[in-house]
């Protein structure tokens, strides 16, 4: 069985950041995802739809992820995407 991929646009990313960083500016929040180096416009959006999850509105933990993203994003993903059973 082949797994699904999410198919995340960049107007998902905005009315994610809308929803979880209300007293933020969005291109502030978009500055500091694009903080993190992807070479696949599908795959860097979600990323950012796993950093944002995570972050759950916290300025600080988003750069955090981002950081940890250039890193290695598979971590990210893992975190975000899939429960601990």
């Amino acid at each position: 069985m082949k797994q699904k991929i999410p198919h995340i646009t960049k107007s998902d990313i905005i009315r994610i950041i809308k929803r979880e960083f209300k007293d933020y500016d969005i291109e502030c929040i978009l500055s500091i995802l694009e903080g993190y180096n992807s070479e696949s416009e599908r795959g860097k959006y979600r990323l950012y739809a796993s950093i944002l999850k995570l972050a759950n509105g916290n300025i600080d933990l988003l750069k955090k992820y981002v950081n940890e993203a250039n890193n290695d994003y598979r971590n990210i993903i893992s975190l975000a995407e899939y429960r601990k059973i």
